[in-house]
């Protein structure tokens, strides 16, 4: 018979996590917008670090750096915006 194959067998790891990437960016925008819908966005950044942990897809190195990467990417984005409007 041939060996099967379940997903959970097929771990994927991906230095940094551009599913908690992209949701941690939106949360850091909207702390400069709205404190309590950032609040709010951040119990979903939980839920998909949370998942993408869950699932496999990432380690919670990957998550943490994705993290720290959009808020790196934020501060650059504010910098260049700045740097525009002179």
């Amino acid at each position: 018979s041939f060996p099967t194959r379940r997903s959970s067998d097929l771990l994927i790891s991906a230095m940094p996590s551009l599913h908690v990437a992209v949701v941690a960016l939106g949360s850091i925008y909207l702390w400069s917008i709205s404190r309590i819908f950032s609040l709010m966005s951040w119990v979903f950044v939980s839920l998909t670090v949370i998942s993408t942990i869950y699932f496999g897809w990432h380690y919670i190195l990957d998550d943490i750096f994705s993290i720290l990467l959009a808020y790196i990417s934020y501060k650059i984005g504010l910098i260049i915006v700045k740097e525009i409007k002179k």
